[in-house]
């Protein structure tokens, strides 16, 4: 069964704001994340304003590794770290590669309209912007746009 959630997504105000020493290094496929040695298969939905249903499932990094192989397009790399604020956790994506100099944020929420404090180094909201979907990124990357957000 999905799990239902919300994913407000939100840029850093500086990506070099210091948020969280490194948890892991995460290596995220169009299947899924490989850190350390686990792997995760994630299918997620069409997002109806910042929510989506979306399907995880640990599987072997052997599997994983696999299926990378079987990618024939560009891949998204990126550094994950995870920050409590607040009581919340947030997930925030240091961008690698073509997406070097993108940080971006989320939270996951219970519901769209739920409250929650934003920590200082929060931005502007892109949740909704198509251009930060890491499947535009990986076949317009952010080190290839004009103008910087």
């Amino acid at each position: 069964e999905p799990f239902h959630c919300t994913h407000p997504v939100v840029l850093l105000r500086d990506s070099k704001t210091p948020v969280a020493p490194k948890d892991a290094a995460a290596y995220t496929l169009p299947s899924g994340p490989i850190t350390g040695e686990q792997a995760y298969l994630t299918v997620k939905g069409v997002s109806h304003g910042a929510t989506r249903a979306e399907f995880e499932y640990a599987i072997p990094v052997t599997d994983a590794e696999q299926m990378l192989a079987l990618c024939d397009g560009p891949i998204i790399q990126k550094i994950r770290r995870l920050v409590v604020h607040d009581g919340f956790r947030w997930e925030v994506d240091e961008f690698l590669g073509d997406n070097a100099g993108l940080v971006v944020a989320e939270i996951e929420l219970n519901s769209e309209d739920q409250t929650f404090t934003k920590p200082g180094w929060v931005g502007r909201e892109v949740t909704e912007e198509r251009k930060y979907f890491n499947s535009n990124l990986a076949t317009y990357p952010y080190t290839h746009w004009q103008a910087v957000p």
